[in-house]
Formats: structure tokens, sequence, C-alpha cells
């Protein structure tokens, strides 16, 4: 099918007035309940197969409510770009939450197919801020890019860490009982600058929420 017609069918089929358009992408075989599944491989629930590096999407300007990318972002060679369109597709107001391997987690070097590793701060960067910093710098040339969609900016919406097991089947977390995951909560910036390789984290997750200019109709109905 091509793209125009795939997106007509994910709009009736995905979303209505009262139900949100969600995007799993990369979402392999195990598909959030209820999103649209992207994935370049047709796994049983996949219901658009798509190289999630081949732009653009086959999803219309601002259409959609919330993207995923679980364990996905950290596979594709141009991550920056897989984000820039996440901005396009979504409506104003729309969530991109972004989960994967911390860069301090054993996890983000064992799998070949890994083209990097991840930390929260990447995704900060990403969030506007009132002065203008390097980061803005960053924000500006990463996000707006060449592809249009009046995206603006990001807004941070939240983020956090997950820590390790001393061992799967011992439900003891190290970095609770020393206290490095409240740091890592509150301070996540000095977490991952002094403490993530003596304490690393398995995961971690980031949402964002999109502000794109010229305002438009932000979104009212509930992503959660």
């Amino acid at each position: 099918m091509n793209r125009a017609g795939y997106c007509h069918v994910a709009m009736e089929e995905a979303g209505s007035e009262e139900v949100p358009v969600v995007l799993d992408m990369g979402c392999g075989p195990d598909k959030i309940a209820g999103a649209v599944g992207v994935d370049h491989v047709p796994f049983p629930g996949v219901d658009v197969i798509w190289d999630l590096e081949k732009w653009p999407y086959p999803f219309e300007d601002g259409s959609v409510d919330h993207v995923y990318f679980r364990h996905s972002l950290e596979h594709l060679a141009d991550a920056a770009g897989a984000v820039r369109e996440a901005a396009r597709i979504l409506r104003e107001g729309g969530r991109l939450t972004i989960i994967c391997p911390h860069f301090s987690s054993l996890n983000a070097y064992s799998d070949l197919t890994h083209r990097r590793a991840l930390g929260m701060q990447a995704f900060r960067l990403l969030c506007r801020s009132p002065r203008e910093t390097a980061g803005s710098i960053y924000r500006q040339s990463l996000i707006q890019g060449d592809r249009g969609g009046g995206v603006v900016a990001f807004e941070w919406v939240e983020g956090r860490f997950v820590f390790p097991r001393l061992h799967g089947a011992v439900p003891f977390v190290p970095a609770r009982w020393v206290g490095v995951s409240l740091v890592a909560r509150w301070f996540p910036i000095f977490y991952e600058c002094f403490l993530a390789f003596w304490c690393p984290a398995q995961e971690f997750s980031v949402t964002l929420r999109v502000v794109k200019a010229g305002g438009g109709a932000t979104v009212a109905r509930s992503t959660a």
C-alpha cells in the first residue's frame, strides 16, 4: 500500500476523536496494546512494514499523538533523523517516548546491532531553554534540520533510570541500597557525569512534548 493510502487506513483503524493515534516504532513481536506497530520485519502484530531509516515515514505531518521508540533508536544509523521524523508526524503537544539501554550498561555494548550508546542528557539538550545556550543551538540544528514540519523544540515531560538487580532471581537492587537511584532521580546530570560507571543503570526512558511553530491544536486527548 502506498504512503497516502496507509495513512488513511491507519487513521480510520487506529485513531478517532476519542482514541489517540500511537505508533510503536521498531515494535518487534511485542507491540504496545492498541498501538500501530511499525517494523521492517513482518513479526506477528506488525501493522506497517517499514525501514525506520527510510524517510519520510508513512504518516502525514501532525497526524500522531504519541510515538514510542522502545529499544529501537540505538539500532539506527541516524538516530537524530528518526527523532526529526517523529517530530514531524507528531501533533502540536504530542509526545515522544524513548527507552534505551543506558550508556553505562553492559547491554549497551553487548549487542552487535547497536549503533551507539545513549544517555538521558542527549535528550535534555533537545528541550528548549529560556537562555540561548549551546544546548539550544544543538537543538535548533538537530531537530529543525531541513525537514520542515514546523518543529521549534521539545519540552521535557519526564525521565527515569532503571537499575539492574544483583541477579535475575534475587530482588535486590544495589543502586537503591547505596542511594544512587535516589540521586539519579533528582540529579540526573550529576549521576551521568560522576556515578554512572560506578553504579550502572540498566536502561533509561524519556518523554518529551513537541512544540511547533504557530501553535495549532494542542492534543486534548489522553496519550497515557
